[in-house]
């Protein structure tokens, strides 16, 4: 039996990169983009739930590794903490300022976002509209079962609450100025 090395070659060539998940199409940057945002807005969702499982599972659709793990206890301990302070966030949109693709190998991504999230944040028998705005670089791999892009790396850059235009008066009562106050945020995304 004569073996052709230069086929066999070829045939392992195929069946790698079958293997590896590369489709050999191009990549089309705004429909990956387009599930970028869908899949990183969705992680706010688990602000919705208050069942660790529920949580977890949100976060999963998002995160896979380690990744998945430390965002999970972020936000079950902020989640908790919001609850024992009587406070409930309503997230009610997301802008996304600029996506960049820093880094695309044939393994992983590594994107930039900067974003705004618009919020309700409800407690004490009262209500607050927040913005929150966000820096991050993700780095995102392909998860072998679903073959979705996952986040396994989380580098926040910064994060700054902005308070809505406050008005301020003098004794008589005239509109002397107004004030954005811009804060620090503590809390995750």
């Amino acid at each position: 039996m004569v073996i052709n090395r230069k086929r066999t070659g070829i045939i392992i060539l195929v069946i790698t990169i079958l293997a590896s998940g590369w489709s050999g199409g191009e990549f089309n940057e705004e429909e990956f983009i387009n599930n970028l945002k869908e899949l990183h807005g969705n992680i706010y969702k688990a602000f919705d739930y208050s069942e660790d499982n529920e949580i977890y599972n949100c976060l999963a659709y998002s995160f896979m590794g380690e990744e998945l793990e430390e965002q999970f206890f972020v936000f079950l301990r902020t989640i908790r903490e919001f609850e024992a302070q009587g406070y409930r966030n309503y997230i009610q949109k997301i802008d996304y300022e600029k996506i960049i693709i820093e880094k695309r190998r044939k393994k992983y991504i590594k994107v930039y976002i900067k974003w705004r999230v618009f919020g309700l944040v409800k407690h004490l028998l009262h209500e607050h509209n927040r913005i929150n705005t966000y820096e991050a670089i993700y780095k995102l791999k392909k998860c072998r079962v679903d073959k979705d892009w996952k986040v396994v790396r989380t580098q926040i850059l910064s994060g700054e609450r902005i308070i809505f235009p406050k008005r301020y008066y003098d004794p008589d009562g005239i509109q002397v100025d107004e004030k954005i106050v811009i804060e620090k945020v503590r809390q995750p995304l």
